[in-house]
């Protein structure tokens, strides 16, 4: 698409003689959400991965505002690329606050106490626990924390693996909200990997499927369609 910020283009990932992803082709514009559905090892998560620089990419490119990427997970952070991982990726003997500053660091900058505002405006709940330990906090309340992770990075693009991980219906739907409400303030394009399918297609604005490590834009209105991809029965 024309006004996308983000553009992934024939992105390829092998582990030794296996291909795990073969052709994926995204765009995200600013301020608009995008998820990605496929059955279980389509290579999901390798795509983030790959994005981030944390694995090789044997073919393909990643750029953002035009510019390409150095495959480095430092070199995409500090570009605008925040990545919260499968598991959330938080340091569980660090406070809460500490997490938030050294994902700054992260990206090359300095917590600020706007950020941190920001966070506990977009996550009221987690403004009490700035001086807990992530070990000891709830999972909702840790993927509140990992989210606010990536916003103090300030990125342009925030990638989100498995949102709805382990979490109670209502806990995913108030993180739905509160990603719909960051794009829309910050303009900041979000690209999600759910294996909640119903809800990729209320909160995004558009929707991937990967399959057979190639990548194609769905229509997010055939739930049913979306399912059976996920669950590998389609076609």
């Amino acid at each position: 698409m024309s006004d996308a910020v983000f553009q992934v283009r024939e992105l390829a990932v092998s582990y030794g003689a296996a291909r795990v992803i073969e052709n994926v082709n995204v765009d995200v514009a600013a301020g608009e959400i995008v998820g990605v559905v496929g059955p279980n090892g389509a290579g999901k998560t390798t795509t983030l991965r790959a994005i981030s620089g944390l694995v090789a990419r044997r073919r393909g490119s990643v750029m953002l505002n035009g510019v390409t990427l150095a495959e480095r997970p430092e070199a995409v952070a500090r570009a605008g690329i925040a990545h919260v991982p499968e598991g959330r990726g938080l340091i569980p003997s660090l406070t809460v606050h500490q997490n938030l500053r050294l994902a700054a660091i992260g990206a090359g900058r300095r917590l600020s106490d706007e950020d941190v505002r920001y966070a506990t405006t977009v996550f009221p709940a987690i403004e009490r626990l700035m001086d807990r330990r992530a070990g000891f906090l709830s999972g909702g309340e840790q993927q509140m924390v990992a989210i606010s992770r990536g916003l103090v990075a300030r990125p342009t693009i925030l990638m989100v693996d498995e949102l709805s991980l382990g979490l109670a219906p209502r806990i995913v739907k108030d993180m739905s909200r509160a990603l719909r409400r960051v794009a829309g303030e910050r303009r900041i394009g979000i690209f999600l990997v759910d294996q909640n399918v119903r809800g990729l297609s209320h909160v995004c604005d558009r929707i991937y499927v990967l399959q057979d490590g190639v990548s194609s834009v769905a229509n997010k209105e055939d739930t049913e369609l979306m399912r059976a991809v996920y669950f590998g029965r389609s076609g």
